[in-house]
């Protein structure tokens, strides 16, 4: 049994290389330090929350090849049972060390969840305006808008998820569950990446590899080493399972490509925009796919890319407007369309009147 302890908890914490770090404050950061200080706090690789990630992983890991596949049991996987959006590999002792916060796991599935209620909206809302709050945008824009923002105010101050299972049917479980565990998956296997392509060393080396880019970008070293990363989880799969992967690629990283949409700018400097790591992962997609009538998709790039420049080119108060929205002002817009969507059978508080639980323990999943 591997054990992570209180120091190296702490080590990892301040300097391993988070998911995206963002705006996530310092000073909350120092909080759960304190918080990990005081509950003198150590992972252990037998505690019920990696026996769950396990469990998850069970399926998608077939598609993994034997080889990557036993390299990845001979790693050291935490779970971090505290609310950060984080992933890392760390360097310590004779195996490769993965840490995964479960704030991570909860933030993935909450968005794949959230794509399926934008599924159930009614057309209805595309010309409900509320004009309390935007007259530019519809009901049904808004309604995602505040949803997103409330995952946003999760990842920034580590503030409860909207508990979008409140609304989950088996239906949506069944559906989701492979993009979700899958997303983790992925993440997993590009922290190995990081240990085996050994960017843990700090070297300056960059392999010479050309990556197809949706926007412009000068990659600098780390930035480099984040797309090896990802390159290196998509060629771990099977053959037929990388068009797969790139979608688990794209589940993985989608909540920071929406955070580009928004503010126009980087989620993380040390990662490359998430908009150009989902590009050059649909570029080999579409190579990949070729034998499987795997369509392109040059126009949702290129109207992504068109959305972000438009963002980023407006005033800085115009852009910001929507990400400096307060919780409370997210809860009063989701009301008033409830009082809409209450015609149409469909009741939205339980999202923000269920307590959230954790994804890894969640009953039935």
């Amino acid at each position: 049994m591997g054990i992570l302890s209180t120091e190296q908890l702490i080590h990892g914490v301040k300097n391993g290389r988070p998911i995206a770090p963002f705006s996530i404050q310092d000073e909350i950061i120092e909080q759960y330090i304190k918080l990990i200080k005081l509950k003198r706090m150590t992972l252990k690789t037998d505690s019920q929350e990696a026996k769950l990630l396990a469990m998850h992983l069970r399926e998608p890991l077939d598609f993994v090849r034997q080889e990557k596949r036993l390299a990845l049991s001979q790693c050291e996987i935490y779970v971090l049972p505290l609310p950060l959006c984080m992933a890392y590999a760390e360097a310590s002792g004779k195996k490769p060390i993965i840490v995964i916060a479960s704030g991570f796991i909860d933030l993935v599935a909450n968005a794949i969840f959230a794509a399926h209620l934008q599924s159930i909206l009614p057309q209805e809302l595309n010309s409900y305006y509320l004009f309390k709050y935007r007259k530019d945008m519809p009901a049904s824009n808004l309604l995602t808008n505040a949803i997103f923002l409330l995952q946003l105010h999760f990842y920034r101050f580590c503030k409860p998820l909207p508990n979008i299972y409140a609304l989950a049917t088996p239906q949506m479980f069944e559906e989701s569950k492979l993009a979700i565990n899958g997303a983790l998956l992925f993440t997993l296997l590009h922290e190995l990446g990081h240990h085996k392509l050994k960017h843990l060393e700090f070297s300056n080396n960059i392999r010479p590899i050309h990556y197809p880019l949706a926007l412009e970008e000068n990659l600098s070293i780390l930035q480099h080493q984040e797309m090896e990363a990802d390159t290196f989880a998509l060629n771990c799969l099977i053959e037929p399972a990388k068009i797969i992967g790139t979608y688990w690629q794209q589940n993985a990283v989608n909540f920071f490509l929406q955070i580009e949409l928004v503010s126009g700018n980087y989620s993380d400097k040390n990662h490359p925009m998430a908009i150009n790591r989902s590009f050059y992962s649909d570029t080999l997609r579409n190579n990949w796919g070729k034998e499987y009538d795997v369509a392109p998709r040059p126009i949702f790039f290129r109207n992504i890319a068109n959305r972000y420049q438009a963002t980023k080119e407006s005033k800085s108060e115009e852009m910001n407007a929507l990400i400096q929205t307060t919780r409370e002002g997210c809860l009063n817009i989701l009301n008033e369309i409830n009082e809409t969507l209450l015609l149409f059978g469909i009741d939205l508080k339980p999202i923000w009147t269920t307590p959230a639980p954790n994804w890894l323990t969640i009953k039935g999943s």
